[in-house]
């Protein structure tokens, strides 16, 4: 956010051929999170095979970005906030940052992220890239995702109020 001020937000996603999932955290603090399951409809408009296959992982991430940033905007967009993304995909992040899609599917998403961001003061000011190991093994995050579904220990965090372990501990 302008001078660094205003709260941290940030967004972690993930995805499979099966699903999508994502977590928000506000100063550190687990706030909320979400996991779906990819329909019919998702699979029709993205032009991604009628099973899940994994040659449609790069849309699948940038589509979980723009899912979470679109479900979760009430957060950041309008606000003096430090927004911060973070995925395990180096496209749905370049995607992000630079808006220049490869390929029609991606462009689908790259249109859809550029109006949302436009609508509001502030782009995203990191985007970190989250090798696959540390986002799925989650340890460090007090999140796992597998095939999109975020597990137990997501709920236990945001419902105990109970915070994510740090990367050093």
């Amino acid at each position: 956010g302008y001078l660094r001020r205003g709260d941290s937000v940030r967004i972690t996603t993930d995805a499979s051929p099966y699903g999508l999932g994502a977590v928000l955290e506000i100063n550190g603090s687990i706030k909320a999170f979400f996991s779906e399951s990819i329909c019919k409809l998702d699979r029709v408009v993205l032009g991604l095979s009628e099973l899940p296959d994994s040659k449609d992982q790069q849309v699948l991430e940038a589509f979980a970005l723009l899912v979470a940033l679109r479900h979760w905007s009430q957060q950041w967009r309008g606000q003096r906030v430090r927004l911060m993304v973070r995925t395990d995909n180096v496209a749905a992040l370049t995607l992000v940052t630079k808006m220049q899609p490869r390929g029609p599917r991606l462009g689908l998403v790259a249109r859809e992220m550029a109006l949302d961001i436009a609508k509001s003061a502030y782009m995203p000011e990191v985007a970190e890239h989250l090798p696959g190991t540390a986002n799925s093994a989650a340890d460090n995050q007090g999140f796992y995702v597998v095939h999109g579904q975020l597990l137990l220990e997501a709920a236990r965090s945001v419902f105990d109020g109970a915070r994510p372990r740090s990367l050093s501990q």
